[in-house]
């Protein structure tokens, strides 16, 4: 039997007066395929943001792979991996230079090995010596979706990972 790996009860959270999360509730098993759908601001990303331990719900609980959202973030931390909607790495490094820098904050052991594999499996050797920022959109997603997984993370959090690419490369990925 599968067991839970994420649990959230009662989950509420609010930016000022307005309250972007309200009374969530929800179970999600291991190997479990989940989406959050909703209109922008709905506060898909900021679930997302309690979950992974970067930000505070205003009340509730939860717990990722077993470890509390509230207490114990850099257990989590270290067990996911998470993609945002929006271009974060390194412009002026090139695609090799953030997954290498990447594997080294994530302490992957032959983090050189790992990022050479990546390169090979997300088809990005050509832009493996090419700065970062002039990657179309596309690629760049392709660059982050590899850094997020470098580290082999239990769980993966993809938020909006086809916003800023055209269709083509959005089928692809």
């Amino acid at each position: 039997m599968r067991e839970e790996c994420i649990i959230i009860n009662n989950i509420h959270k609010s930016f000022d007066d307005v309250k972007v999360i309200n009374d969530v509730t929800l179970n999600i098993l291991q190997g479990q395929i989940v989406g959050f759908i909703g209109p922008n601001g709905s506060g898909k990303s900021t679930m997302i943001n309690i979950i992974c331990g970067m930000i505070p719900s205003d009340s509730g609980q939860g717990f990722c792979m077993g470890y509390d959202i509230s207490t114990e973030q850099a257990y989590i931390k270290k067990n996911v991996g998470y993609m945002t909607q929006y271009f974060t790495l390194w412009e002026s490094l090139t695609v090799l230079e953030n997954l290498v820098f990447i594997g080294k904050m994530r302490n992957v052991r032959k983090f050189d090995a790992e990022s050479e594999k990546l390169i090979i499996r997300l088809g990005l050797e050509r832009f493996r010596n090419t700065l970062a920022k002039n990657l179309s959109g596309g690629w760049k997603q392709k660059l982050s979706l590899a850094c997020a997984i470098i580290h082999r993370p239990k769980i993966l959090f993809l938020d909006e990972p086809t916003a800023s690419i055209n269709p083509l490369a959005r089928k692809e990925f």
